[in-house]
């Protein structure tokens, strides 16, 4: 029963890390690093890099949310967990 509940715990905590990892490079990498090069293009009006700093972080987060749901809800399953 312990090992079953650490395993799922490991689990939960490698899941929580990846998605808040793909969140930093996402804002990092969109909002920082690729905005100059980005800029360069145009997308109804408005520079790419402009948009993508912030609609794109917001729709990577939103998409990670429903994918961590799914995920949790698997190991959940996996591990016989029920709230």
């Amino acid at each position: 029963m312990k090992n079953r509940l650490l395993n799922y715990h490991r689990n939960s905590v490698a899941v929580s890390v990846a998605v808040v990892t793909t969140l930093i490079v996402v804002s990092y990498g969109l909002g920082i690093l690729l905005v100059v090069p980005l800029n360069a293009l145009h997308f109804a009006g408005f520079p790419l890099g402009f948009l993508l700093a912030n609609q794109g972080f917001t729709f990577v987060a939103v998409v990670l949310y429903f994918v961590y749901a799914l995920i949790m809800a698997k190991l959940d399953r996996k591990y016989e967990i029920r709230e």
